[in-house]
């Protein structure tokens, strides 16, 4: 089987894989790719191929990648998709039927950015599952903008075009839905480590990292099944203060317009009854008169004496509403 592929095989540069051979083979592999070149020849696809420089096979790739697949001749299959230059079978076999999850990161790794997020779009769920932090690291690189085209000389219009593709977070948000602690360090570390002006997807971080934040529980799956109960939890008054932190950030005193929506934040918060944020957003608005009623339902009976004085001047009638209230 080594032998029939390489002699029916021409490339101007032979892979690693070509060079090192692949392992199995025998009779039935022959009679395997015989098949498949006898399939090819009907259907009118046989022949030397295209004109151009890649690899060319003289029997029809797609058969006999197929067909090699379905008799378990992994390596072989991997032969042929390399030479047929298919990063989507590549991928196919080396996940699904070699389960070589590090070798497939690093193979998605070196194709173009859109390629790169078509295929973690694809095998996310599978990635995520057997290699969490390679992939989340990948997807790290992937959603934060990428090389400047112009310190590229020679780059043509259309790699140039690719090296500024930058993925968006929400497109990938549904394959952490077992591990969200990945996905709150994933959108912590593209909102923080951007550039002013220069955030992807800016509102949808803050929506998102706001609700992972105001969670009630965020645990992964493998630290729960490794744990039992709250040993898994990831402390949740340090997430709540995370989220005070990124309401405060998201709309500091010289922003006309928070980076966020709002009436979203707004939302969340009452969800979760979660007071500090619903003070800070109702203070923002300047809608004084809520401020007081949040610490009045909250029976947090300083907070409201400290708002009063503090909004006597700009609300009129604050200081007789909340002694009537007391």
């Amino acid at each position: 089987l080594d032998a029939f592929l390489h002699r029916n095989t021409s490339s101007s540069s032979s892979s690693s894989r070509a060079a090192a051979g692949v392992a199995g083979g025998g009779a039935a592999g022959m009679a395997v790719l015989a098949a498949a070149e006898r399939a090819a020849k009907r259907h009118g696809k046989g022949g030397k191929g295209g004109k151009g420089e890649g690899p060319q096979l003289s029997f029809d790739p797609e058969t006999a990648f197929k067909v090699l697949r379905s008799a378990g001749y992994a390596q072989h299959a991997l032969f042929v998709a390399e030479q047929a230059e298919q990063p989507e079978w590549i991928l196919d076999v080396l996940l699904e039927d070699m389960s070589s999850y590090t070798e497939a990161l690093a193979f998605i790794g070196m194709l173009p950015r859109r390629q790169q997020a078509q295929a973690l779009q694809r095998y996310g769920k599978l990635l995520i599952g057997a290699a969490p932090d390679d992939t989340t690291a990948l997807l790290m690189a992937l959603c934060m903008p990428g090389s400047d085209p112009l310190q590229q000389p020679g780059a043509s219009a259309a790699a140039a075009a690719d090296d500024k593709f930058t993925a968006s977070v929400a497109d990938y948000a549904q394959l952490y839905a077992d591990r969200p602690t990945r996905l709150l360090y994933l959108c912590e570390f593209i909102l923080f480590n951007s550039s002013e002006g220069d955030v992807p997807n800016e509102q949808q971080l803050y929506h998102t990292l706001l609700e992972l934040y105001l969670a009630e529980q965020l645990v992964d799956h493998e630290l729960q099944e490794a744990t039992a109960g709250s040993a898994a939890e990831v402390a949740p008054q340090a997430r709540r203060d995370k989220a005070r932190d990124l309401l405060q950030r998201g709309w500091q005193p010289h922003m006309a317009q928070p980076k966020y929506d709002s009436e979203h934040a707004l939302v969340l918060c009452r969800q979760h009854s979660y007071i500090p944020g619903l003070v800070l957003l109702y203070d923002k608005k300047r809608l004084h008169r809520e401020v007081l009623a949040v610490h009045m339902e909250a029976g947090d009976y300083s907070s409201l004496i400290s708002a009063c004085i503090q909004y006597s001047d700009a609300a009129a009638g604050v200081g007789s509403r909340t002694l009537q209230h007391m």
